[in-house]
């Protein structure tokens, strides 16, 4: 499997953030299956797409990441990887997101060298391999 087979999807309500975040992926060779705004619908998109990861924003209205995550590992068989991109870093959101179903949690803005090495490791290894939470804080 190569960068470009790797199917992502961004749920984020920040618009500009998961533009940019969307932008950064393509220009280094990842697939980037949607974009998308509200956490209420990213479910369904999830569905259809199928996508290999998913990076999720935490705190979203209506629908925050968590409770978004807990409902992918319900209804979708099997899941994608799943990494929490947020703003909400201290060691309770960490273990919240390990809770919540997360792989990985990554501190806003992402560090791109960490999320790279994330995202090329999940090209080697099948989802199940790894369950353990990577969480990076930043500085």
């Amino acid at each position: 499997m190569s960068r470009c087979d790797l199917r992502i999807v961004i749920v984020d309500d920040n618009r500009d953030a998961a533009y940019t975040l969307g932008l950064l992926l393509e220009r280094s060779g990842f697939s980037v299956a949607a974009q998308i705004s509200d956490a209420t619908a990213a479910l369904d998109c999830l569905k259809s797409e199928r996508p290999d990861v998913a990076i999720v924003d935490i705190a979203m209205p209506r629908l925050d990441g968590y409770a978004l995550a807990r409902q992918i590992r319900a209804e979708i068989n099997p899941s994608p990887r799943l990494i929490a991109l947020s703003g909400m870093c201290t060691a309770k959101d960490q273990h919240d997101a390990l809770q919540a179903g997360f792989d990985a949690h990554l501190a806003k803005p992402a560090d791109w060298p960490v999320l790279e090495a994330l995202l090329l490791s999940y090209l080697d290894q099948p989802a199940a391999a790894t369950s353990a939470v990577m969480t990076m804080a930043g500085d």
